[in-house]
């Protein structure tokens, strides 16, 4: 989910389903403003253990700008105080030798 810093009270949440070791658009490719990304396990198969899953976002749609620290199902990313723009996001499985 990303959210909006403009209004920190109340943020704006918006859904996303992110297929592991894909990188998914945001928003058919056009960037969403966000403050922050928060992982959300809602929809996750059974058969991965979510606390293996770390994401990252991008500012563009290519996954080349890096939009983000790592973030995961503990930690969300804090992007900016402000609003940032964020085009895709990459998941995937990390393994425990990495």
């Amino acid at each position: 989910t990303t959210s909006a810093g403009l209004n920190y009270q109340n943020p704006t949440t918006v859904p996303i389903t992110a297929t592991l070791d894909h990188l998914t658009l945001l928003n058919n490719g056009q960037a969403l403003s966000a403050s922050s990304i928060a992982f959300s396990n809602a929809t996750s198969s059974p058969d991965i253990d979510i606390s293996s899953v770390e994401c990252r976002a991008y500012k563009d749609a290519e996954g080349v700008q890096p939009g983000s620290a790592v973030f995961n199902a503990t930690e969300k990313a804090l992007l900016s105080t402000n609003l940032v723009d964020v085009s895709s996001v990459l998941c995937y499985v990390v393994t425990a030798d990495e």
